[in-house]
Parts: structure tokens; sequence; C-alpha cells
């Protein structure tokens, strides 16, 4: 199965609607199914590269590998590891 990437990849935004400067969001959608996402700078880029280079579907594991489960303690937790491995 795969999911196709809706309406781009868009600043997270906080309660006051203020966007979060380096979290993303995207969502991603297949026959009857929603996958919201966050992302990373890294992530974001990735994701970009690939839709920049003409992909336009995505598997649900690709889909986990570039994103987070929309936490943002999930998502604080993945920039803390990439952070770690260097970016």
């Amino acid at each position: 199965m795969t999911y196709v990437l809706e309406d781009g990849v868009r600043h997270v935004v906080d309660d006051d609607r203020s966007e979060l400067a380096g979290h993303y969001e995207a969502t991603f959608s297949t026959d009857g199914e929603r996958v919201d996402r966050f992302l990373t700078d890294k992530g974001r880029a990735e994701l970009l590269r690939l839709v920049d280079a003409g992909q336009r579907s995505f598997t649900r594991e690709e889909i986990e590998d570039l994103t987070t489960p929309p936490s943002f303690d999930e998502l604080l937790a993945t920039m803390d590891g990439e952070g770690a491995e260097g970016g």
C-alpha cells in the first residue's frame, strides 16, 4: 500500500498559532486512511528531495523512516538523536 503526500509540508503551530521553527507536519493519505506525521529539519529535507525528484507516493515504511508520530515528545527525541548523530 502506498500513500500520497497531501498539501505539502507545513510548520507545526503552537496554541497561539505561531509557527515553531524546525518543527514540521505533513499528512499522507491512501484509500480511506489519513496519516498525520511530524518531521524534523532532516526529515523535511529528505522528503522534499524525494518529491523534487518526482516521487509521488510513499510506503508506510518510508513514511515511518522520514517522520515521527504527531507527538512533540517523539519529535524532540528524534531531533536529539539526529543531533547526536551529527545531523
